[in-house]
């Protein structure tokens, strides 16, 4: 795993958590819903946001089950423990969200399913989302600095935006050396989906926002499909239509209001994953 150096002056630095609310992104055609305390997110089942260029189509999510008040605690790794190289525990406590099990109306949404069911979202360093179905896990780490991000995803790996719904940490593995300083009330953006190989008729874009505000005169995502453009001003998860089977590439850029890149290590990200047919 890639390791980013960040300058921390203890051992591990918990961060009051900021959700990002996002704004309609087009007006008459963005179906706006509340998941909780004004985070809101395209998922009412009404009308949503199309948008069509280079033979693809990318359709604002709809129909979700809400989960208001879902939240993450962290139980493990403590704040202050001195993590060493190799299996380490990560522990949450889960509040109104229920990991295992599929999303309600999953089959419904056309879209690769989890089979083992909703999960919380494990992010080190903005690398591959770890998928955790039940409460703990080890994960091997080697030495280095890492920024954690933790929320609740549905099974078809829809993140859930609630109000105050994830954790934002870092913290140190071993003796790393040459820090490098990330500001974590800064905005940041985290890739989630697709990634790996992904079947279904349609593919899911899913990222997560810290410390921004989305909208047509605040931050923007630009969101790059092999090759083509699209700008997102509503943060919402996305269909994906006409995507060629086997590889295809995704880069996603957080734009500040001046459409100017954001300063920071995780922006922008790039991934590639692998489209295959259905069973």
């Amino acid at each position: 795993m890639k390791n980013w150096k960040i300058l921390v002056p203890a051992l591990l630095i918990a961060f009051g958590v900021v959700s990002c609310n996002s704004d309609a992104a087009s007006s008459g055609n963005a179906a706006r819903n509340t998941e909780s305390n004004g985070n809101s997110q395209d998922n009412s089942g009404g009308a949503a946001m199309v948008m069509e260029a280079g033979g693809l189509k990318i359709t604002a999510l709809t129909g979700s089950p809400e989960y208001p008040g879902a939240k993450l605690g962290l139980i493990n790794p403590p704040a202050g423990a001195d993590l060493v190289a190799g299996n380490n525990r990560f522990e949450f406590s889960v509040a109104n969200f229920e990991l295992g099990g599929s999303t309600p109306g999953a089959e419904d949404q056309k879209i690769a399913n989890n089979p083992q069911g909703q999960y919380a979202a494990l992010i080190l360093n903005n690398e591959a989302v770890i998928q955790m179905n039940a409460a703990s896990s080890d994960q091997k780490l080697e030495d280095g600095h890492y920024i954690m991000l933790a929320f609740a995803s549905r099974s078809y790996h829809e993140s859930v935006k609630a109000e105050s719904g994830h954790i934002l940490r870092k913290f140190n593995v071993g003796q790393p050396e040459n820090y490098k300083a990330v500001d974590l009330k800064a905005p940041h953006l985290f890739y989630h989906w697709p990634t790996g190989n992904v079947t279904g008729e349609k593919v899911l874009l899913d990222f997560y926002l810290v410390n921004c505000t989305l909208g047509t005169d605040n931050f923007k995502v630009k969101a790059t499909i092999n090759g083509t453009e699209f700008t997102l001003t509503n943060w919402a998860s996305y269909t994906i239509e006409g995507l060629p089977m086997g590889e295809n590439k995704i880069k996603l850029e957080l734009l500040d209001a001046t459409g100017a890149t954001v300063a920071s290590p995780f922006n922008p990200v790039e991934r590639s994953f692998t489209l295959e047919a259905g069973a």
